[in-house]
């Protein structure tokens, strides 16, 4: 900045801010051209981008940041275009007009959870679920050879369809589907989901035929709109590939492993992990259905209409791939608009939460090693380096919100911790957890 260039000041901004609710509010502003020109310009001295779609997202931060200090407000969600609004557009000539809705939320003090009672299922890793999974490595690394019917083990190429219980409209259609068979009645995996006991369905099925199997989502299935339901599974067999199991000695040297023993204890410790981490996923699903009435608030209006669009968003881009003409579309859409909004709700009021209580009265650090180590561990899974995954979530404005993320999840895992933790049985967790999502 040089000696005679003043900074620019939010009282130019003329912001007003009107509450609707605790939780939320309309953000108001009329930026004129030449305070935008200055900020361009700001903005090609720190080297940043500067075209107007960047100037623009940058003056929104500017905005909300100097809005929440102006009005003693802390902004939880990003701002969005007020209903009935036109998205605000900037230009070099013609006062940029601000007029958004935002998400609020006053500290809350952390929840006393000691009379929140989590199930937590004892389901330790036996002999006997080692030997399905040396079983299903012999499976993996086994010879293929080209087969008329389905007999186990196989692996069958095959278009799937899946349909819930009782609608017509297929939620997954997938053209290419690779399906392991490995054994008369065992667990089927679909889409990346377990349906146990349903391969029997398929034994002798021809190449080229189809058959239909029922079954039910598992209890613990990530989507709330489909755990326990019943859904009709359609299967065409483009293929079927018969497999003859691999030796265990074959098995060791794919894996570099010098005895079975060793492989075994290998394998143990990975199913344990998977155990952790499934324990954890239940302890967390069972805190956040009680959060809301440890810590009740109002509506987040812009969170709501952030989830439910995204869920939007979704689903056309399904309904694209499946072919579906836009009125096929808008029908399927506003079929299940009520329980789309009522689990954008559910997920809104716990994310607002879950932001409203200060780290620090949950002992929780989110540091930059923290960051980093998460932003390395998401830059792998999609194959692009650290720094360049960190720099796109910066330049879309998602950066603040990946923070949030992180923070998030460790604050649930604190609130988890400061509960009462009950051990039970499989078969106890599971009908408590069917009566709960009933």
């Amino acid at each position: 900045m040089s000696k005679t260039e003043s900074p620019i000041d939010p009282a130019e901004c003329h912001l007003i801010y009107s509450p609707a609710s605790g939780v939320h509010g309309a953000l108001t502003a009329r930026v004129p051209s030449s305070l935008v020109r200055r900020f361009r310009k700001k903005m090609r001295r720190t080297g940043a981008d500067a075209e107007l779609s960047d100037v623009k997202l940058a003056l929104l931060r500017f905005l909300c940041g100097a809005a929440s200090e102006q009005f003693k407000i802390r902004i939880v969600t990003p701002p969005m275009v007020r209903k009935g609004v036109k998205e605000p557009r900037l230009s070099l000539d013609h006062d940029f007009v601000l007029d958004v809705e935002v998400d609020t939320a006053a500290a809350l003090k952390f929840p006393d959870c000691s009379g929140v009672e989590l199930l937590q299922p004892e389901s330790p890793v036996t002999e006997a679920m080692i030997d399905e999974e040396m079983n299903n490595q012999c499976l993996q690394a086994g010879k293929r050879a080209s087969a008329t019917a389905v007999s186990a083990p196989c692996e069958c190429v095959a278009r799937v369809q899946m349909r819930l219980a009782p609608e017509e409209s297929p939620f997954y259609a997938a053209e290419r589907d690779q399906l392991l068979i490995a054994a008369t009645d065992s667990t089927l995996l679909v889409a990346g989901v377990a349906f146990p006991g349903v391969t029997a369905a398929l034994i002798g099925v021809a190449a080229g035929s189809t058959t239909s199997i029922e079954a039910s989502f598992p209890l613990d299935h990530p989507s709330a709109l489909l755990r326990g339901r019943p859904v009709s599974i359609s299967i065409t067999l483009d293929s079927v590939q018969s497999i003859q199991p691999a030796t265990v000695d074959e098995v060791l040297k794919q894996y570099g492993s010098t005895t079975e023993a060793r492989l075994r204890t290998q394998v143990k410790f990975a199913l344990e992990q998977r155990r952790v981490q499934s324990i954890r996923s239940t302890l967390r699903e069972q805190m956040e259905r009680a959060l809301p009435t440890l810590c009740p608030i109002d509506r987040p209006e812009c969170r709501i209409r952030l989830l439910a669009a995204r869920a939007e968003g979704e689903f056309r881009g399904l309904a694209r791939a499946r072919g579906w003409s836009d009125e096929r579309t808008l029908q399927e859409l506003e079929a299940h608009k009520a329980r789309a909004l009522a689990v954008a709700e559910r997920q809104a009021r716990l994310r607002v939460i879950l932001q409203s209580i200060p780290l620090a009265s949950s002992q929780v650090d989110i540091n930059e090693t923290t960051l980093t180590d998460r932003i390395a561990s998401l830059a792998a899974e999609r194959g692009v380096r650290p720094e360049e995954y960190r720099n796109a979530l910066v330049k879309s404005g998602k950066f603040e919100e990946f923070v949030a993320d992180v923070a998030a999840e460790a604050l649930l895992d604190a609130l988890v911790r400061s509960a009462t933790i009950k051990k039970v049985s499989e078969a106890e967790w599971r009908a408590a957890m069917e009566a709960q999502r009933a």
